[in-house]
């Protein structure tokens, strides 16, 4: 009889969105504290693996990118997909490997998807090497892919948000992350999460300001920056206490002050694209909205009642933009399937 194939490995990171603060912000690459008021989504980024034959296979399932590499010796970074040869470097396993990642929402930035794959695919990895870690280790293994394997700065709010999941306070300072649960009642985030509608942007709408210019500003000593993300990290406090409350319109000033920063770092958000999208929004109901920071554009959060978010959510797309919906999700999962 032949032996059974080994089972295939999956593991879920979830993407997140961040209430307040400058977690999208490259402010620790800027040798700068960051913290942020984060959520965990329902939306992942899901790596796949299979062992067995001779060589490393990767891909990218939504970037439709490929690359096959014949051992581990042969492994170098040259710009296709260097992230999924990191993570091998980092957990190395025995043979042959397909390594293989994909996401819920192709596109959407601002959501700290590249972290939230590394966090999978080191998870998952982990896992074919019988190793047990957790959720703070894994979080570190990713920002130490970024760091030592990549050579660039990693974001250690995105890590955590992708391994613990959940409603969180991160703060980051160099190395040091302390977490702390806004609140473990799930009727609460839910109640938030209706809330809320997600609008993924295009860089016509928003220019990225979780960029380099930022972190060049920054260190620097631009001064207006780093009041705009001072005023982002202010706003960390508020935030807290909105939520841990259940007070979900408590959010509006949060947010209102966060758009206001947000469009001193970045000029495109008050460009003629953004405010035909904000005056669309407001004629829906929409009571704030704000950018879940990152590159590629970002995308926007808008808080409004839940009654009308279908109005706010055919507002969007009336302006060609694809609203998602937000639900909260859980941590990092990795779990075993047999071959069909």
């Amino acid at each position: 009889m032949r032996d059974a194939p080994p089972p295939v490995v999956f593991a879920a990171a979830p993407l997140r969105i961040d209430l307040a603060g400058s977690g999208g912000l490259p402010t620790v690459a800027a040798g700068r504290p960051s913290a942020a008021v984060t959520v965990a989504l329902s939306l992942n980024v899901r790596a796949e693996i299979r062992l067995g034959g001779q060589t490393i296979r990767l891909s990218a399932l939504d970037e439709d990118e490929r690359v096959t590499v014949s051992s581990p010796s042969a492994i170098t970074y040259d710009g296709r997909l260097d992230r999924h040869k990191a993570a091998l470097n980092m957990m190395p396993v025995t043979g042959g490997i397909e390594l293989l990642t994909s996401r819920d929402v192709p596109g959407a930035a601002g959501l700290g998807a590249d972290t939230a794959a590394n966090v999978a695919m080191v998870a998952a990895l982990a896992h074919c090497r019988r190793e047990r870690y957790a959720p703070s280790e894994l979080a570190t293994f990713a920002v130490a892919l970024e760091r030592e394997e990549l050579g660039r700065p990693g974001n250690p709010i995105d890590a955590w948000a992708a391994a613990i999941g959940g409603a969180l306070e991160i703060r980051a300072a160099g190395e040091d992350v302390e977490t702390n649960l806004v609140t473990n009642d799930s009727t609460v985030v839910d109640d938030l999460a209706r809330h809320l509608v997600l609008v993924p942007l295009s860089r016509s709408r928003a220019g990225g300001i979780g960029g380099e210019a930022v972190a060049r500003a920054l260190a620097a000593g631009d001064a207006a920056t780093a009041e705009a993300v001072g005023a982002l990290e202010d706003l960390v406090a508020p935030a807290v206490t909105a939520v841990s409350a259940g007070a979900a319109r408590e959010l509006t000033g949060v947010f209102d002050q966060a758009w206001a920063a947000q469009r001193r770092l970045d000029a495109a958000l008050s460009a003629a694209p953004m405010r035909s999208l904000e005056e669309r929004l407001r004629a829906a109901g929409a009571w704030a909205w704000k950018l879940t920071t990152g590159s590629g554009g970002g995308s926007l959060l808008v808080l409004c009642d839940p009654a009308g978010r279908g109005r706010v959510e055919t507002a969007a797309r009336t302006e060609g933009c694809v609203p998602c919906i937000v639900a909260p999700g859980d941590g990092v999962r990795v779990w075993e399937e047999a071959e069909p």
